[in-house]
């Protein structure tokens, strides 16, 4: 996984070092009888993903805009074509 999202420029994202830092186990962010997130889960993958902002704050920023004649994409707003 982490092999292809480079490939196409996705940061992956390591909730288990996070856990992990936090001196919790792995099994603390699960329910007992199966896989699910439990409550400390879910609050530990909301400050992965947190810390990860915060150190990458670029990844938050607007891309540039398209210019007219470029191949890029336009906003379906700005589409008008139909």
């Amino acid at each position: 996984l982490s092999e292809i999202a480079a490939t196409l420029a996705i940061p992956v994202i390591d909730q288990a070092d996070y856990i992990l830092r936090q001196g919790a186990a792995l099994t603390d962010a699960r329910w007992p009888h199966d896989f699910h997130w439990n409550p400390a889960g879910y609050q530990w993958a909301a400050e992965t993903l947190l810390e990860y902002i915060e150190e990458h704050p670029t990844i938050c920023a607007s891309p540039p805009a398209p210019t007219p004649g470029s191949d890029q994409p336009l906003d379906a707003e700005d589409d008008t074509s139909r």
